[in-house]
């Protein structure tokens, strides 16, 4: 009998485009988005889960504003 695993680690990758005319301020958003992204597997897992659950909020959102 095939049992289910008893944790899973995810890896995100997340691709951020913004203009150039947007402000720096925008780039050290991204910047710091990139950090956390950086040590993503070294959290625990249920903060992997909520990392997860909040690429998938920004990905809908950003599809729903087109």
């Amino acid at each position: 009998m095939i049992e289910s695993p008893k944790s899973l680690t995810a890896v995100v990758h997340v691709r951020f485009h913004y203009g150039e005319a947007e402000s720096k301020a925008t780039g050290r958003r991204v910047e710091t988005l990139s950090k956390l992204l950086d040590h993503a597997s070294e959290l625990r897992p249920e903060h992997q889960e909520l990392l997860v659950k909040f690429a998938n909020h920004l990905k809908e959102t950003c599809n729903k504003s087109g």
